[in-house]
């Protein structure tokens, strides 16, 4: 940015990365000129790492940015959450190479602990073990998909859980393991043993990390993705948010490549997405953007059941 340039900036809000990044789409707005942090420039990537970042806009549009911002904090004012639950995708967990980025579960780590610290109960639904078991194994032989998953996931989730267990410990906060299968949803008798087990676990002050169990689910036993294996968990436990974190940006209005195309902000109950939804999938998740518009509707539909 050129020099010239940081006189016409002024400041809108300040408050965490995730905060920040959130205020930035919301304005949505090309004059947004930066985010800063202790003054300097800095680009907002969930989940960032630093502690508070400010959203500097264009002093022509000031009033207009305030407003939105304004509105954001009343409604932020408004929603106490006792129990959230979050999703976390395989990749933002992975580099390109399929390895765990440490940095990145480190910066997620902090935040939920934060929540954790001002009373909020957290469910961690978390995704990432075959993707990081791959990078760890080298099969001696061609192996089909259903061993490939299952020699992954066995290999993979032990990482996985290891380092959410070292970052949730340097906060003094304990985690346990939650795997579970499309079966357990099925029969009364599965539901509340799970159901228990997190019940007991979060008024004892541990945090539930949930992945599927692929070790042992097969292809027509499995979830979709673990999108849908978030919001039965959200339901299920009656958790008042879903949080769900990816490496887009959310649902456009036409294709991602297009300059003039924009992410949907708010999607209405009932509106039909499909044709805003590519079925293709990212490097290591296998679920994509399908699933994640139908997840209040379910969710809904199981919480009056």
């Amino acid at each position: 940015m050129k020099e010239e340039d940081k006189s016409k900036l002024v400041e809108v809000f300040t408050g965490s990365p995730w905060e920040a990044e959130l205020v930035k789409s919301l304005l949505g707005n090309s004059d947004i000129e930066a985010v800063t942090k202790d003054g300097m420039v800095v680009n907002v990537v969930l989940p960032a790492t630093a502690v508070d970042v400010s959203v500097l806009v264009n002093e022509k549009d000031y009033e207009a940015a305030m407003e939105v911002v304004r509105e954001y904090e009343k409604r932020e004012m408004e929603i106490d959450f006792n129990r959230i639950a979050v999703k976390v995708g395989s990749n933002v967990l992975t580099r390109r190479d399929g390895t765990l980025d440490v940095t990145r579960m480190s910066a997620l780590v902090d935040q939920i602990a934060e929540l954790h610290k001002a009373g909020i109960e957290i469910i961690l639904v978390s995704s990432g073990a075959v993707a990081s078991g791959r990078s760890e194994v080298r099969p001696t032989k061609k192996l089909d998909s259903v061993d490939q998953r299952q020699l992954f996931s066995a290999v993979g989730q032990a990482k996985l859980i290891n380092r959410y267990y070292e970052l949730f410990r340097e906060h003094g906060i304990p985690v346990g393991q939650v795997l579970t299968m499309k079966e357990n949803f099925s029969t009364r008798r599965h539901y509340l043993n799970q159901k228990n087990c997190m019940t007991v676990m979060l008024e004892n002050g541990v945090i539930p990390i949930v992945n599927e169990n692929d070790t042992i689910s097969v292809s027509e036993l499995m979830f979709t993705d673990n999108d849908e294996l978030s919001g039965l968990i959200a339901s299920m436990m009656d958790a008042q948010a879903l949080i769900i974190l990816s490496n887009i940006d959310g649902i456009y209005n036409g294709s991602p490549a297009d300059p003039e195309s924009q992410v949907i902000r708010e999607i209405e109950q009932g509106k039909d997405l499909s044709s805003y939804i590519q079925t293709s999938k990212s490097s290591f998740g296998r679920g994509g953007m399908l699933t994640k518009p139908t997840l209040p509707a379910k969710w809904r539909m199981r919480a009056s059941q």
